[in-house]
């Protein structure tokens, strides 16, 4: 007999952000592959590289300018990489609650002058999410609901 396992989403309330977001949910896949980890993590150490990277050139008055529109280059493709990742994991659930990368996008932008702490929010709860139920499975600490 062959064991499936399937893909486990659990809700991710946005009223714990903020009670204004009421029964709004972002529906987060809990238990994806070490893959898709394994590439979150990589762009997460590649983005934190090359803005220490982008942060030297700046201080430095003599800049290179065509250095930095590299690096500028490098730091947008790596971000599209997260937004890959993180519409995966938040569309593994019914149709209608799926995300797409340009709505990720949007979600974005759309919030980054008047609630710029919202998106990045998201992403960390949604790690937070993933972590502790792999945690607990580990452990054996009784089932996920």
């Amino acid at each position: 007999m062959r064991l499936e396992i399937p893909k486990i989403v659990e809700p991710l309330r946005l009223a714990e952000y903020n009670e204004a977001f009421g029964d709004a949910v972002v529906l987060v896949w809990v238990n994806p592959g070490k893959a898709l980890l394994n590439a979150h993590d990589r762009h997460v150490v590649e983005l934190q590289s090359k803005a220490e990277v982008l942060t030297g050139l700046l201080k430095n008055a003599k800049h290179n300018e065509e250095f930095i529109q590299k690096v500028l280059g490098e730091i947008n493709s790596l971000n599209d990489g997260q937004m890959i990742v993180l519409a995966a994991l938040w569309s593994q659930g019914p149709e209608e609650t799926r995300w797409t990368v340009e709505e990720i996008r949007t979600l974005i932008l759309e919030t980054r002058e008047d609630n710029p702490q919202l998106f990045p929010w998201l992403h960390r709860r949604t790690m937070e999410m993933i972590v502790a139920y792999r945690t607990a499975q580990k452990k054996g600490n009784g089932k996920h609901s």
